[in-house]
């Protein structure tokens, strides 16, 4: 009887670890792939503040250096 009793908790403790890790699996894929979506757009903004720069120093200061 008692081994039976730890059987059963031995395969429920089993479960749970597996579903536990399962979703830590998908929660990590998440992460994984937002991160790599953040990593696109902070180097579209990059480019972008690279360009707003050049038009900074691009344009004169005042109308009479012209």
């Amino acid at each position: 009887m008692e081994w039976i009793i730890i059987t059963g908790i031995v395969i429920a403790m089993y479960i749970i670890i597996y579903k536990y890790e399962r979703k830590l699996e998908k929660i990590e894929k998440l992460l994984n792939e937002h991160h790599e979506k953040l990593e696109e757009h902070h180097e579209k903004l990059e480019k972008h503040d690279n360009h707003i720069e050049q038009m900074w120093v691009t344009i004169p200061k005042n109308k009479k250096e012209q």
